[in-house]
């Protein structure tokens, strides 16, 4: 039996910032934008110096927000379009829905937080 790759891999500290990519504050506010696609937005803003600590610590999610940053110049114009998602769109939302989903809030809200406490099986 083969082992995959992980599909998140986590970025080595000195690696954090592709070469191009946004400054630090303009990571949050591209971060925010990328929220501001999501249907979990309003659920996920307030999550944001938390989410963006997370994509910017990540591989996959690091680089695919610099090629974004880049594709949408935000730099410059401080937009974010669907269509400037590009080839990372599924990769990035795909990491809001599972942020989504893994958030306290939601698994409270179904019964399974917090982790490995009881539950009413009655």
């Amino acid at each position: 039996m083969t082992q995959l790759p992980p599909v998140l891999e986590r970025q080595p500290p000195e690696q954090v910032d592709p070469a191009g990519a946004a400054a630090s504050q303009d990571w949050e506010r591209l971060v925010a934008a990328l929220i501001g696609l999501s249907p979990y937005r309003a659920v996920l803003l307030p999550l944001l110096p938390d989410i963006t600590r997370i994509a910017r610590a990540n591989r996959q999610i690091g680089t695919a927000l610099a090629a974004v940053e880049r594709r949408a110049d935000f730099a410059r114009t401080g937009r974010l379009r669907r269509a400037d998602l590009g080839p990372d769109r599924t990769a990035l939302l795909g990491f809001l829905e599972y942020i989504r989903f893994a958030c306290p809030d939601f698994l409270r809200s179904v019964g399974e937080w917090p982790v490995g406490g009881m539950r009413d099986r009655g």
